[in-house]
């Protein structure tokens, strides 16, 4: 039988490795880290079965070093097929906060827009992340960020339950060259020509009054500036 003194003791190694445990799985060690070229870190989420990015890309360079062409509202080319980025307004502080606005050239240049082992998201991969959340009806607002800090008021359905934390980055417009948006809803390019319209490419869409991930069947012209995730390879 143990002794009074030796159950205290055993009690207290029990709660000391139990408290080592916890506090272990909570370290920011435990985080996954992604760098892409330019040095810029993104937190790995699990999704179901798949990796995503937690934050929009905002690389400059693509993965061999290459710089990728910054255009401003007066300088991006409607009628351009090269790959280019800007930011919102052509403000530093929303490119930091929402990442770049990329047109689907450069989302689709061969050397490579997304980190290494990552790509930039398909429309199955959209499709993939819609079903698994419950259908496009329901899964925009699960993957919103909560509350009214950067989604317009009411920001319906946004629960972030998946911590992917989508923000309202807005898009640059290509027919008039103007940024729209912003605060409003969410364009992001996926990596896929249209199906019915070659010529343009897949998107997926949030918006502050709806819960939904829509454009499954709606295509973008190719020279307008969205934002971009990324999932592991």
């Amino acid at each position: 039988m143990k002794t009074p003194d030796l159950i205290k003791f055993s009690s207290f190694i029990f709660l000391l490795a139990a408290t080592a445990f916890f506090s272990g799985c909570n370290k920011d060690e435990d985080v996954v880290k992604v760098t892409d070229v330019d040095g810029n870190t993104y937190e790995a989420v699990t999704i179901g079965s798949q990796v995503w990015l937690g934050t929009n890309l905002k690389v400059t360079h693509y993965r061999n070093g290459d710089a990728i062409s910054m255009r401003d509202r007066t300088h991006w080319d409607a009628n351009s097929t090269e790959g280019a980025f800007a930011d919102y307004e052509d403000s530093p502080a929303n490119g930091e906060l929402y990442g770049h606005l990329y047109n689907w050239y450069a989302v689709s240049d061969t050397r490579g827009l997304a980190p290494d082992g990552y790509h930039v998201a398909t429309d199955n991969d959209w499709r993939v992340l819609g079903d698994f959340l419950g259908g496009d009806t329901i899964a925009g607002g699960k993957i919103k960020e909560e509350g009214v800090t950067h989604w317009m008021s009411p920001n319906v359905g946004a629960t972030d339950e998946v911590n992917f934390t989508a923000l309202p980055g807005g898009e640059r417009v290509v027919s008039i060259t103007y940024d729209d948006g912003k605060g409003i809803f969410a364009s992001f390019w996926t990596s896929s020509n249209s199906v019915q319209y070659p010529s343009l490419a897949s998107f997926r869409g949030l918006e502050f009054d709806i819960p939904d991930i829509y454009g499954r069947a709606d295509a973008a012209a190719k020279s307008g500036g969205f934002s971009v995730r990324c999932v592991k390879d």
